[in-house]
C-alpha cells in the first residue's frame, strides 16, 4: 500500500486537496463448480415482427398451439466469443413463449463442450410463469472453463412436459473461445460512506473530507503489468463546465486478482461532478476486450440545484476551450460527435443515436456537458425540430466538421504509439439554456504526451 498528495489543474477550483491511496492486490473468487443463481432480469413482449416471422416460419396456425423458442445466449461478463479461461463468469439468455397461451413452466437444459464434441449436460433449471407472447431473459453464473474452443447450448422443454407445434427452435448453441490473456474490468466507483439528498443523488457536502473508493478487476489468467490507471472527472458548476483528471497512476494486477485505490477528497464549491475510473487507456496492456475498462458516478456537491448562470451573453455562446485526451476519450468523443452528424442527417435514428452515445459515457460530461445519452439525444432532437432548412444544414456541416477533425488526430495517433495523450484546443457551439454543447469545427493540436513522459509538438 503507498499514499500521495495529488497535485490539480489550476482549473479546478472545485477540490482543495486530495490524497490517492493504492492497495496491494487481493485474490478474486472463482469458487463455482457448476451453473447456478439463475435469475430473471427481465421480461418484457416480444415484438409483433418476430411473432409473425416465427409463427411464419413455423407454419404455426392452429390457435391454442405452444410455441417456445432459445433465442439468445450472451457472456454478460466479457462481450464478445473471445473469452478469458479459467476463471467463472456470468452468462444469459432468452426464453421465448410465441403461443398464444401462458406457459406455466419451462424446463432448460444446459450443455457445455468441446467444439466438436457430443453434448454434455452440465445443469437444468426451470422457468415459471411466462405470459404469451413474451420473453424471459436469465442470467446465471458458469465454473471456469479451460483454454480453447467451446461450445455452449441451451435446450428449452427436453423432457416434452408439454406438447409444441415445432421443436425447432428449442435448441440454440453459440461458440465461445477462452483464451489466456488479461481482462481488465473498471468495476466500481463508490463513496465509502455514501450519501443521498432529498432527489436521491449521490451527494458530497461542501469542505468535508469524502472517499471514493475504485475497484478494478483482472479476470483475466495473464498478468497486467504497469496497468494505467486514471480518473476522469467533470464539473458543471455556476461558472460552467471543465474537466480535469483528478488522478493518475500506475500498479501491477496479476492474474485472477482485484485492486483497489481510494482517493481522499474535500470539495469547496457547489457543482455537479462526473468522476470516472478509466483502466488501460493507453491500451499498453494487451488484453481481450477493452469495453468494458470505463465506468463512472455522478455525484452532487453542495448546492442539489447548481447550474451554469444562463445569464452569459445569451442563449448560444461560441468559445474555445483547452482539453486533454487520452487515447481512449478521444476515439470515444470521435464516435459521439459522428453520430451525432449521423442523426442531424438522418443517417441514423434516435435509438441508435443512443446505442452509440452509451459507449461512450466516460467523455459525454466532459464534451457535451450533458453526463447521460438519452439528456443529450433529447437534446439535440428539440434542437432539430427548432431548426429551420437552412439552419440545420448549418448544424450539420458543423457536427461533420468537428468529427473529421477528431478523426484527424486519431490518424496521428494511430500512426505515433508513442503518444497516450493529446491537449486540444477543441471549439464549442454551447447551448447555454439546456447545458447542452458539441464541437463546432476544426480544432488545434497544441501537443502530444509521451508514454514516457513530456509533451510535444508536430508543428
Amino acid at each position: 500500500m503507498y499514499k500521495q498528495k495529488l497535485t490539480f489543474d489550476p482549473k479546478c477550483t472545485a477540490v482543495r486537496e486530495a490524497f490517492l491511496t493504492i492497495f496491494d492486490e487481493k485474490p478474486l473468487g472463482s469458487d463455482i463448480t457448476h451453473p447456478e443463481g439463475f435469475e430473471v432480469v427481465e421480461c418484457g413482449k416480444i415484438s409483433e415482427e418476430q411473432v409473425k416471422e416465427r409463427k411464419a416460419r413455423a407454419a404455426f396456425s392452429a390457435t391454442g398451439n405452444i410455441d417456445v423458442g432459445i433465442i439468445d445466449i450472451e457472456c454478460v461478463s466479457v462481450k464478445g466469443n473471445i473469452l478469458p479461461a479459467e476463471f467463472g463468469m456470468v452468462y444469459s439468455f432468452q426464453v421465448a413463449n410465441f403461443s398464444d397461451t401462458d406457459i406455466a413452466q419451462v424446463p432448460v437444459t444446459i450443455y457445455f463442450n468441446p467444439q466438436g464434441s457430443s453434448l454434455v449436460e452440465q445443469g437444468t433449471t426451470t422457468i415459471t410463469n411466462i405470459p404469451a407472447g413474451h420473453y424471459q431473459l436469465l442470467q446465471f453464473s458458469f465454473p471456469p472453463v479451460e483454454a480453447g474452443n467451446w461450445v455452449m447450448t441451451l435446450e428449452a422443454n427436453k423432457s416434452k412436459i408439454f406438447e409444441e407445434s415445432t421443436y425447432d427452435n428449442n435448441v440454440l448453441s453459440r461458440s465461445f473461445v477462452y483464451t489466456n490473456q488479461a481482462e481488465l474490468v473498471a468495476f466500481s466507483v463508490e463513496d465509502i460512506h455514501p450519501m443521498v439528498n432529498d432527489d436521491g443523488d449521490n451527494y458530497f457536502p461542501l469542505n468535508t473530507e469524502r472517499t471514493l473508493e475504485f475497484t478494478i478487476n483482472n479476470i483475466g489468467s495473464a498478468d497486467a503489468n504497469n496497468l494505467l490507471v486514471q480518473v476522469p472527472a467533470a464539473f458543471q458548476d455556476q461558472t460552467g463546465a471543465y474537466s480535469t483528471m483528478l488522478a493518475e497512476t500506475r500498479m501491477n494486477l496479476s492474474a485472477h486478482t482485484g485492486g483497489r485505490a481510494q482517493l481522499t477528497l474535500s470539495f469547496t464549491k457547489d457543482a455537479v461532478a462526473q468522476i470516472g475510473l478509466l483502466v488501460n487507456g493507453d491500451k499498453s496492456c494487451p488484453e481481450i476486450s477493452y469495453d468494458n475498462n470505463e465506468t463512472h458516478e455522478i455525484f452532487v456537491i453542495g448546492n442539489p440545484n447548481a447550474k451554469p448562470n444562463p445569464d452569459t451573453g445569451g442563449a448560444i455562446k461560441e468559445y474555445i476551450e483547452e482539453i486533454t485526451l487520452t487515447r481512449e476519450q478521444l476515439e470515444k468523443t470521435f464516435h459521439a460527435q459522428f453520430d451525432m452528424f449521423q442523426y442531424v442527417s438522418e443517417e441514423i435514428d434516435e435509438g441508435g443515436l443512443i446505442n452509440t452515445l452509451s459507449t461512450c459515457n466516460m467523455i459525454l460530461g466532459l464534451i457535451f456537458t450533458l453526463p447521460t445519452p438519452v439528456q443529450i439525444a433529447n437534446s439535440i432532437a428539440g434542437l432539430v425540430l427548432s431548426l429551420a432548412p437552412k439552419e440545420k444544414e448549418t448544424l450539420e456541416n458543423s457536427l461533420k466538421t468537428g468529427a473529421f477533425f477528431l478523426n484527424n488526430v486519431r490518424g496521428i495517433m494511430e500512426k505515433n504509439p508513442e503518444f497516450d495523450q493529446v491537449r486540444l484546443n477543441l471549439p464549442f457551439i454551447d447551448y447555454v439554456r439546456d447545458g447542452f454543447r458539441f464541437i463546432s469545427t476544426a480544432g488545434e493540436v497544441i501537443a502530444f504526451r509521451l508514454k514516457n513522459g513530456g509533451w510535444v509538438s508536430l508543428g
